[in-house]
């Protein structure tokens, strides 16, 4: 009970008011003593509870003890009446000896008698030991007697703790006749708060401004008074409040470093960009906030790859091709294995207008231009690039080995492997081939492009797939043809036997398959009717079946669904995603570590937004074309028609400059205007209106901040933006304010600050700004701004400097 005497009564502590509340703020302070008390009673009573069954669990102890010390009493008896059965086995064997017997008998007869000894002996030393765990018991309950006897003097403290409690009920009694009186205080200054507001709207300037062309505009000088946005304006001064007390740190943060300005943002969109006509914000791809506002409107095509999405490619309209990001095995490109941060330029393809790209895991890269040409670059540990060599590919590279004359319009990529279809719908594979992705007959390797036959000869390919060691084609008819590796039904051939050579699906027979798309494992397949089919892996339920079961033959999903237009996935996840005819877009499969079984309805507005947020890795599954939006949203427009004369309805005059805004959007956004122009004030009628309390820049970044939700400001003005901010209960910008004075707090400047935070009810801002002056402590004493300060405040400092140790050798 040594902490529950500790606790002295000594709680005085000063207590603010916000926006709302009585400027008499000194006079509430008991109502906070009569809740510390309170809590102090509180905890008394707690201390109090744990004693009571702290005894109770003594008490029981003690029971226990003495129920043991009755068996102990039992089993001396016993041994008593053992004894007694020893004595008598003696006198048995007194009268034994007497009587004839033979010698064997005698032996035998000693034998056992020798045994029971043995026994008896035994039992002995067990009783001996029991005799030891009781004297240890007896020392356990004198140590509880003298636990007991610190129990008693601490009822006798608990008893005084109840008449000191008593007595604070009685002090609570007189701090609630205080409140009342404080109360009726309260009401008789707002009544003369009404009274002089009446006067001055009666007193206001009001001056004649006739421009050229005729308009009457007034000008009208808002007052301090005037400006205030609570519902209750605030009351006059009130008599000396007791000295401020300051918080004690006992862990200060972190200083921010200090900058002569500082901006401070919501968090906003960097810009939009139009990918397949949707819009598509950038920002879910985290490569693109590397570009700055003026290179993304640059962008017409994207691709962002890599076994963590962590490099991209990029064409501008300008066909120039850029590339960034960490640069395994020499992806982008740049001649080099350097990865970079700066979008750099891949001059050899410069002028170059990109058609088709696709990308391995290695990853290498293979891109089509428009003019037919193939290059490739990157890994090529497999000869995957096609250049005949198992060399890295530092910069692109032109493959024209085994394609004269041909003219490439898509690329594709497998893990590992590579495939082109050509102009005239030729088919050519190469790279790694030891499940047969080639579709060469063999598991050799191919080092250079080889024309897929066998099936497709004499047929003409339109579009070509790869997952990770297996490919797909669609032929001009509809059909479908795979090859490679088969293990989970990914060929679609009701088998899971790899396939050497191109193997029609029958499944598919009679539908006229427009598009196909391979994941990891699996694959997805469009017709031309708007039927959704998969087969393959379904490890995460990426066939959208309803379970995790393989399906080695296309099974129709999505059947009780609208018209599917699209369908997306990428051999370097097990991730799909649909778009219907009316904009849907659903997923299904391994979704940010979940597996969904059945296609989900999403939010989203295209599938690459699918694979954007919840794709593993956040790939992109084709090459993107960027459309531009000219079109603003409702932020951007508002943030350029801040301080536009043409559209603006109203002037406020600061400091002999104008600032032009627009009505509605200041009471949409601050409760202050919404009550000016709403209720009956004077400047409700006014096209301009005079601000003589704030400096220019000051009221002209509350205004922007209206507009911007950004506050762009040196620490000096955010002082008096905070004073606004206080003054027109805006506790957004008070925070944003705080902010901005956090990071640019000096030495020089600590003191000023933190009488500001006290001075305009900044309590967050006040604890940092006291911390960092006890910190600083020698540098801020030896500052102007220290001894410029009232003596009342200076000397609560050092006082509450003091108890925190601020002092201390």
């Amino acid at each position: 009970m040594a902490h529950v005497q500790g606790i002295s009564y000594n709680c005085s502590v000063s207590h603010r008011t916000d926006c709302n509340t009585s400027a008499a703020g000194q006079k509430v302070e008991p109502k906070l003593e009569m809740t510390i008390l309170i809590a102090f009673v509180e905890e008394v009573l707690v201390v109090v509870e744990e004693v009571l069954v702290f005894v109770e669990e003594v008490l029981a102890f003690i029971e226990e003890v003495l129920v043991f010390v009755e068996e102990v009493l039992v089993f001396v008896e016993e041994v008593l009446v053992f004894v007694e059965v020893v004595e008598e086995v003696l006198v048995v064997v007194e009268e034994v000896v007497e009587v004839p017997v033979s010698v064997e008998e005698v032996l035998a007869f000693v034998e056992e008698v020798l045994v029971f000894v043995e026994e008896v002996l035994v039992f002995v030393e067990e009783v001996l030991v029991f005799v030891e765990e009781v004297l240890v018991i007896v020392e356990v309950v004198e140590e509880v007697l003298v636990v007991v006897e610190e129990v008693v003097e601490v009822l006798v403290s608990v008893e005084e703790v109840l008449a000191f409690v008593e007595e604070v009920l009685v002090f609570i009694e007189e701090v609630l006749v205080f409140v009342e009186e404080v109360l009726v205080f309260v009401e008789e200054v707002l009544v003369i708060v009404e009274e002089t507001k009446k006067k001055k709207q009666l007193g206001s300037t009001v001056t004649a401004d006739n421009n050229n062309t005729g308009t009457h505009r007034d000008t009208v000088r808002v007052s301090r008074d005037d400006s205030a946005p609570c519902s209750s304006p605030p009351p006059p001064a009130s008599p000396p409040s007791p000295p401020h007390v300051f918080p004690c740190p006992r862990h200060p943060p972190p200083i921010p470093p200090s900058s002569p300005s500082s901006t401070l943002t919501a968090p906003r969109r960097r810009g939009r960009l139009s990918f397949s006509g949707a819009m598509v914000d950038v920002s879910k791809w985290p490569l693109f906030s590397l570009l700055d506002a003026e290179e993304l409107p640059t962008v017409r095509q994207a691709c962002v790859f890599g076994t963590s999405a962590n490099e991209a490619i990029y064409i501008t309209h300008g066909n120039e091709v850029f590339v960034v990001g960490l640069n395994s095995s020499s992806c982008l490109g740049t001649g080099d294995s350097l990865s970079t941060i700066v979008p750099k330029k891949l001059d050899f393809l410069r002028g170059k207008k990109v058609v088709s790209l696709s990308y391995g895991s290695g990853p290498h890269v293979l891109l089509a231009t428009d003019d037919g040409q193939l290059f490739a670059w990157g890994h090529n540990g497999y000869s995957q690039i096609g250049n005949g060599t198992t060399n890295q590919g530092l910069t692109p590279v032109l493959i024209t080995s085994n394609l004269p004359n041909k003219k490439v319009t898509e690329v594709a990529c497998g893990s590992h492997h590579s495939m082109a279809l050509t102009l005239d719908g030729e088919v050519f594979a190469w790279g790694y081939n030891n499940c047969g992705q080639i579709g060469s007959g063999s598991t050799a390797n191919q080092p250079y492009p080889r024309k897929v036959t066998g099936s497709l000869q004499g047929k003409t390919a339109v579009a070509i797939t790869c997952g990770q060691t297996s490919s797909m084609t669609v032929i001009e008819n509809g059909e479908v043809y795979g090859w490679g590796y088969n293990g989970n039904g990914q060929l679609g051939i009701g088998n899971n036997g790899n396939q050497l050579t191109p193997c029609r699906l029958a499944a598919l027979q009679g539908l006229c398959i427009q598009q196909i798309v391979s994941g990891y494992g699996h694959c997805l397949a469009l017709t031309d009717e708007g039927l959704l089919y998969s087969w393959g892996a379904n490890t995460y339920g990426q066939l959208g079946t309803g379970n995790k079961s393989n399906h080695l033959s296309p099974t129709q999903i999505m059947a009780d669904k609208e018209r599917v237009v699209e369908v997306a996935a990428c051999h370097s996840t097990h991730t799909s995603a649909a778009k219907t005819q009316s904009g849907q877009v659903y997923m299904w499969g391994q979704c940010r570590g979940q597996s969904i079984v059945w296609p989900h309805l999403t939010h989203f507005v295209n599938t690459d937004d699918v694979f954007a947020c919840f794709a593993t890795p956040s790939v992109m599954w084709r090459l993107m074309s960027v459309e531009h939006d000219d079109f603003l949203t409702v932020t951007e427009a508002l943030r350029k028609e801040f301080d536009s004369p043409e559209t603006s309805d109203l002037k406020f005059s600061v400091d002999g400059k104008c600032i032009h805004v627009h009505k509605a959007v200041l009471k949409i956004r601050c409760e202050h205007f919404r009550s000016m122009f709403r209720s009956q004030w004077t400047e409700d009628q006014q096209e301009v209106i005079e601000i003589g309390q704030f400096s220019y820049p000051v009221y002209r970044s509350f205004l922007q901040f209206l507009y911007t939700d950004t506050v762009d400001l040196p620490p000096e003005d955010a002082i008096g933006l905070l004073d606004l901010a206080t003054s027109y209960c805006e506790n957004r910008l008070k925070r944003l304010c705080q902010q901005i004075i956090k990071r640019g707090i000096t030495v020089e400047n600590a003191f000023t600050l933190l009488s500001a935070a006290i001075r305009y009810d900044a309590e967050d801002l006040e604890v940092f700004c006291f911390r960092f002056c006890v910190n600083h402590l020698t540098q801020v004493t030896q500052t102007s701004a220290f001894w410029q300060v009232d003596g009342a405040m200076l000397k609560e400092f050092i006082s509450k400097a003091s108890r925190c140790g601020a002092f201390k050798n």
